[in-house]
């Protein structure tokens, strides 16, 4: 999903102006990896752990910067403090840097994460000055308007338009990968993605011990007596009888 954007202007030094990244920790290394495998020379820098003592002007330098959103977050929390004192430390001084930068172009990767208006990471990536917006998600489902509502808003889409008119907003902005499109991007000419067939194999199991019998009874027993709405719950007791085919001892906390 994504507002309306254009190729990347260049600054008074020809250099493209620059773009945020957020994302989950989990993603920052693989995005750097990435960006410097597939492309030639930008600058790119990760605003993390000792990265963070960079500023604004020097954010502002680099053509991608790559944070994720608790840093986001906290960086936030530390740019309203402007009335903080001067015996501030270099580091100190430096945070509140993201809000620091006019960003070109702002990327939230896993968009799921900032669904929810209320929350400080959505409202830390409202807060950030920024000309277009890319959304970028896996978990298309919303629970239910308002989530959907609070992605365009972040777009720097208005709310009165957004809460009249989501559904022609969306067929414009939303850019959606379907298994059709993806079939007909991969693989050889004209054949496409070519999924291989579903062989199901069903295993019957020798128990080796008594003990390993119980054990998987007291797991299958505990899992038929929970009530249907605790997804959670039968989720995890059939994980552990999954575990207890393996050996007993990995499910040995059912006995709790």
């Amino acid at each position: 999903m994504c507002s309306s954007d254009c190729n990347t202007p260049t600054n008074r030094d020809g250099c493209r102006l620059p773009t945020l990244v957020v994302l989950p920790l989990s993603l920052l290394n693989q995005w750097d990896r990435e960006i410097r495998v597939h492309t030639h020379g930008l600058k790119t820098f990760v605003y993390y752990a000792e990265g963070r003592t960079a500023s604004a002007a020097q954010l502002a330098e680099h053509e991608i910067v790559l944070t994720t959103y608790d840093v986001l977050v906290n960086d936030d929390e530390s740019s309203n403090g402007d009335d903080a004192p001067h015996s501030q430390t270099s580091q100190d001084m430096s945070r509140g840097a993201l809000r620091g930068v006019k960003w070109h172009r702002l990327v939230c990767d896993e968009a799921a994460f900032i669904k929810n208006l209320d929350t400080q990471r959505a409202r830390a990536v409202y807060r950030l000055k920024k000309a277009h917006v890319w959304l970028a998600t896996g978990s298309p489902v919303q629970n239910n308007i308002k989530e959907l509502q609070t992605l365009l808003r972040l777009c720097n889409f208005s709310g009165s338009f957004v809460d009249r008119d989501w559904r022609s907003l969306c067929r414009h902005v939303m850019l959606r990968r379907t298994m059709a499109i993806v079939a007909g991007e991969v693989g050889s000419a004209g054949s496409g993605l070519k999924m291989p067939k579903l062989e199901e194999t069903t295993v019957t199991l020798s128990w080796i011990t008594d003990n390993e019998r119980e054990t998987y009874k007291k797991l299958a027993s505990k899992a038929k007596a929970i009530k249907g709405a605790v997804h959670h719950e039968l989720l995890s007791n059939v994980m552990r009888m999954r575990q207890a085919c393996n050996h007993p001892s990995l499910a040995t906390v059912v006995e709790r």
